[in-house]
């Protein structure tokens, strides 16, 4: 790369997003839309497991793992 290039990212995010707390939400949100275009239910089962973690079975946990992935 020659100086003076940047790298670019998608999602209409920055390198400076990667160090806030508020360029972090921005990532958390670009990640949830991008989830949502392969499958419109995966957003609401993170959102759920996020609020209360322990109220899903580790059987549960692991397939909204597998299904993010």
């Amino acid at each position: 790369m020659k100086s003076g290039d940047t790298l670019s990212l998608s999602f209409g995010l920055r390198f400076d997003d990667l160090y806030t707390s508020e360029g972090l939400a921005k990532v958390d949100v670009a990640f949830q839309r991008y989830l949502e275009t392969g499958d419109a239910a995966l957003p609401p089962r993170l959102f759920a497991a996020r609020v209360d973690p322990k109220a899903l079975a580790r059987k549960d946990e692991s397939e909204l793992i597998l299904a993010i992935a």
